[in-house]
Order: C-alpha cells, then sequence, then structure tokens
C-alpha cells in the first residue's frame, strides 16, 4: 500500500506545473505552456497574493467610474462581454485569467505574434525569496522574426516558485487611475 501511495504522489508532483523545483524550471514551464496556448494553466503558476493585487488596484480603478464605462472596460480589458456584477465573484485567478488570455489571444490573432524559441540565461536573486529569471526569446511577427529579451519575476512563497506579474502590469489600476484623474 505505502509502495503505491509513494508511485502516485511521484506522478501527481512531475506532472504538475506548479511544483517547479527552481525559478528556472518555472520560467520553462511558462513558455511551454505559452506555446500550447494553455492559458488558464499558465496563470496558475501565478502567486495568489499578487493577483489579487492585480484585481485590486484594477477594481479600484472601475469603482470610480459609471456602471456604463466600468463594463465597458472589463469587456475590453477580458475581451469578452463583462458584466460589472461579475467582478466580485471571480477569483483572482480567474480575473487575472481573462485579461492574460484576451491579451496573449490578441497578439496572436490581431498581431500575428507567435512565440516561436526562447532560452533561459540565467538568473539573479533579489533577496532570499525573489528571482529574476532572464529569457531570449525569439517571436514570429508575420514574415519577420524579433528577438527580443523578457525577465520574468517569481516569488517562493508556501514552498514552491510563483510567477509575479510585471511591474507593468501591476500598475495598469495606477495608471488607469491617473488618466482618470486627469480627466476630471
Amino acid at each position: 500500500m505505502n509502495k503505491y501511495l509513494t508511485i502516485f504522489l511521484i506522478c501527481i508532483f512531475s506532472v504538475s506545473p506548479v511544483f517547479a523545483t527552481t525559478p528556472e524550471e518555472l520560467t520553462k514551464k511558462y513558455y511551454e505552456l505559452m506555446q500550447s496556448n494553455k492559458w488558464e494553466e499558465t496563470v496558475n503558476l501565478y502567486d495568489v497574493k499578487s493577483l489579487k493585487e492585480f484585481k485590486r488596484s484594477v477594481t479600484e480603478y472601475m469603482n470610480q467610474v459609471t456602471e456604463k464605462e466600468a463594463e465597458e472596460m472589463y469587456t475590453a480589458l477580458f475581451g469578452r462581454k463583462v458584466m460589472v456584477s461579475d467582478i466580485p465573484v471571480m477569483s483572482a485567478q480567474e480575473f487575472y485569467n481573462g485579461y492574460f488570455r484576451s491579451t496573449r489571444i490578441r497578439l496572436i490573432e490581431v498581431g500575428k505574434i507567435k512565440l516561436r524559441s526562447f532560452k533561459v540565461l540565467g538568473s539573479v536573486s533579489e533577496g532570499k525569496n525573489i528571482r529574476h529569471v532572464v529569457v531570449r526569446k525569439i517571436t514570429d511577427a508575420e514574415a519577420y522574426d524579433i528577438e527580443s529579451y523578457e525577465i520574468l519575476s517569481m516569488v517562493f512563497s508556501d514552498n514552491v516558485w510563483r510567477l509575479i506579474p510585471s511591474p507593468e502590469v501591476m500598475a495598469l489600476g495606477k495608471k488607469m487611475m491617473t488618466l482618470l484623474t486627469k480627466k476630471k
């Protein structure tokens, strides 16, 4: 009986994207899922606290505008019709998944941009629990190959490495609040 439990646990941990043992492995899993368009699984690699902060900052802005404006903004953000009443019942992961999926699909469908290959170049520690991984990407953009570099940040939380949304993404709510302030 004990032998079967051990085999079962090994199987679960070896296929689960959440249990990457190093930031570099988590980065590879992230890009593999991105290449396969597995958006929900990709979002599951993110730190829940960070996703809650993202949702809070965006909804803070949406609470400052009319319901009609908020619904238009949510629809633009998620790429589908979203009612203001839908937002409170969404988990932070569902909220981020809506945004993440929508932006990635737009890049693929509208921008004709597709990740062709990637290579993890290395990582830099920022203290004990934060790591930044540098990646070289080759992207197909219609007839052009574009080489670029990306830095993925992650935090070690609850004994696993988790991705953190980029500072630009995390600042989305603040940017929207700044636009609202200028508008008034």
